[in-house]
């Protein structure tokens, strides 16, 4: 897939690990993660139609070209800007920082998979980064996977926006770009 330059504002959209390992209902995770991933699915587009930049980041340690990975109901287009990335966090696993801010980009709404782990590694690595951040909880999925606090700590949700980011909503996030 080419990457094809569009009109960058400040506002990115992060699409992260949409991929069968982390969302299908036959990899590690839930019928609740493959819900998510359709959902994400059939409104990423409203963004694209918006004019808001996609970025589309999946895990893989080889960095392979995007054309050689599987995602799960979820097609990256040509004007997407595909990063690979080896770690948990995109901001520790690729150049996206670099990409992020010779863009102009400042704001970035975040979804993808997983909740508590890439999502939320991310998402604090850019606050660390003076970004401003938002997380669309709607479309983000397996929030509690792998949760090593359990149920009696605080959640993910809560503590990414205790560190700074805003959770919301993609229809809240959407109405906003109508205005």
């Amino acid at each position: 897939m080419r990457n094809v330059k569009t009109e960058f504002n400040n506002k990115a959209l992060l699409v992260i690990d949409v991929q069968p390992t982390y969302c299908a209902p036959d990899g590690w995770h839930n019928q609740e993660a493959a819900e998510t991933a359709k959902e994400l699915a059939s409104i990423v587009p409203e963004f694209r139609d918006a004019g808001v930049p996609v970025y589309v980041i999946y895990y893989d340690k080889k960095k392979r070209s995007i054309d050689n990975i599987d995602f799960y109901q979820f097609e990256p287009k040509d004007t997407d800007i595909p990063i690979a990335k080896n770690d948990d966090s995109a901001f520790r696993g690729s150049n996206i920082d670099k990409v992020l801010k010779t863009n102009g980009h400042t704001e970035l709404w975040v979804t993808g998979f997983n909740h508590n782990v890439c999502v939320y590694k991310t998402v604090m690595d850019a606050l660390k980064k003076k970004y401003e951040v938002k997380v669309l909880k709607d479309l983000t999925g397996n929030e509690t996977i792998n949760d090593p606090f359990g149920d009696e700590h605080e959640s993910y949700s809560k503590i990414m926006e205790k560190a700074g980011a805003t959770i919301t909503n993609s229809q809240t996030v959407l109405k906003s770009l109508k205005r």
